[in-house]
């Protein structure tokens, strides 16, 4: 079954992580939206922060790690799932692993 999405992106910076918002757009319901966030060696004070900011106002957030080497800091981030890759597999197939 595919599933019909609208994705918007947002990069802060060249040291911060991207942040995909994904809506399904086979429902009409605003708080249907889901936080894909890729990265690959944040800078960490910076991406909590973010990620802080991104769970207040989505329904979920999927942190995509593309093999970052403190991959442990991220994953201990509370209220979030995260993928782990063994590669940096690069920013559209990390988002499309992510989804």
């Amino acid at each position: 079954m595919k599933l019909k999405v609208r994705i918007t992106t947002t990069l802060l910076s060249h040291t911060s992580p991207i942040i995909f918002l994904v809506r399904n757009m086979e429902r009409d319901v605003r708080d249907d939206v889901v936080a894909i966030i890729v990265t690959h060696n944040p800078e960490i004070e910076i991406f909590e922060h973010v990620v802080r900011s991104v769970s207040k106002q989505v329904r979920h957030v999927v942190i995509v790690d593309n093999s970052s080497s403190n991959k442990d800091i991220i994953k201990d981030l509370n209220n979030c799932e995260t993928i782990e890759l063994r590669s940096n597999a690069g920013i559209v197939r990390a988002l499309r692993i992510g989804i």
